[in-house]
């Protein structure tokens, strides 16, 4: 569930900054990277003015309560994950990385019981 909350915080993000935007054009891209998966949200919408002041609670310009980003960093942080701002020329990019997982090797069976 606390995936799910991050995700839904950052499209949501972006569709209310795409709003007064002509193009409305949001990117959900993953990728491993670093033994890390990488999930970035790009979107065509007016960017960020202020970058030092995300992953801040209770942001004035804010649609509601101000704590999404705050929040979706916390939630993250249990998965022993991370969110970043990554800057862009036009448009805004937020990039989720959770830590990879190897798939546990079964034991050989060394003979019938």
């Amino acid at each position: 569930y606390g995936l799910m909350q991050v995700f839904l915080n950052l499209v949501k993000n972006s569709q209310r900054a795409m709003e007064s935007s002509e193009d409305k054009r949001l990117t959900i891209s993953a990728a491993v990277e670093d033994h890390h998966v990488v999930i970035r949200f790009e979107d065509t919408g007016h960017g960020v003015s202020a970058p030092e002041k995300l992953f801040q609670p209770f942001q004035t310009k804010a649609v509601a309560t101000g704590l999404g980003l705050y929040v979706s960093r916390a939630i993250l942080r249990t998965f022993g994950g991370a969110i970043h701002y990554e800057p862009r020329e036009t448009g805004c990019c937020f990039a989720v990385s959770l830590v990879t997982v190897a798939k546990a090797q079964e034991p050989a069976y060394a003979g019938k019981a």
